[in-house]
């Protein structure tokens, strides 16, 4: 099983087979559109990836600048996105890392980025929350809003962070930063048990493969959590 670094650098098609089938209910996708409005919109996405978030908002908005840290994630992104990239600027950045950014944005997003970062630096976890927070803050029109997407959990019944470092990330940002928390069913559908042990064994190891073989079920549980602040508010 490859570190999750190694992914981002050296995995992007085997990273977009498990998100591919990712929220088959698109559950995540009509709580961003209720909550938030897109059309029209300038957006800056920090972590996009292969781009699976970006899919989600791209056709309404006006604009977007997306940020990677790995060249091999955007290699796949602009091949995933190549019906909107006349509206999409995009380039690596480490998440640490200020986008110059030519005009105030709208909208801040992230998913499943954010949480690494925190993760990678929990010895400092605060110094880097307050470093993401001020940059995403500095970008951002006055009445702009911040939404973060991170995981609350796969192949469980019950949403939770999976490990403590996370769970402090998500504490800093509701309890210090005021962020709303709202949390999302996006399950996984494969086509059969043996593709979802397949999949799930590449990423998260033999334990989760063993979690997936005793149910043995093609859908696979999963949460994720929608936090968000409104900076006006």
């Amino acid at each position: 099983m490859p570190s999750m670094s190694e992914i981002y650098q050296h995995y992007a098609a085997e990273y977009d087979e498990l998100v591919n089938h990712e929220d088959y209910q698109n559950n995540l996708g009509r709580t961003l559109h209720t909550l938030f409005d897109f059309n029209g919109k300038v957006v800056c996405e920090y972590g996009c990836g292969t781009g699976r978030l970006t899919k989600l908002y791209i056709e309404q908005a006006a604009q977007a600048y997306c940020y990677d840290r790995e060249a091999h994630m955007l290699e796949q992104f602009q091949v995933n996105l190549a019906p909107h990239l006349p509206k999409i600027s995009w380039g690596q950045l480490d998440n640490l890392a200020q986008p110059q950014i030519d005009q105030p944005v709208d909208i801040v997003i992230e998913g499943w980025s954010l949480g690494h970062t925190a993760v990678d630096h929990q010895a400092q976890m605060a110094e880097a929350v307050a470093t993401i927070i001020r940059h995403c803050t500095a970008v951002a029109k006055p009445d702009g809003t911040l939404i973060f997407i991170e995981t609350l959990g796969s192949n469980i019944a019950t949403p939770r962070p999976p490990i403590p470092a996370l769970a402090d990330f998500y504490t800093l940002l509701e309890a210090t930063y005021g962020f709303t928390r709202v949390v999302v069913k996006t399950d996984y559908r494969f086509p059969d048990v043996a593709s979802a042990e397949r999949i799930f064994s590449f990423f998260f190891g033999d334990q989760m493969a063993r979690g997936i073989r005793e149910r043995n079920s093609p859908l696979v549980e999963e949460f994720t959590g929608v936090w968000y602040k409104r900076l006006s508010s």
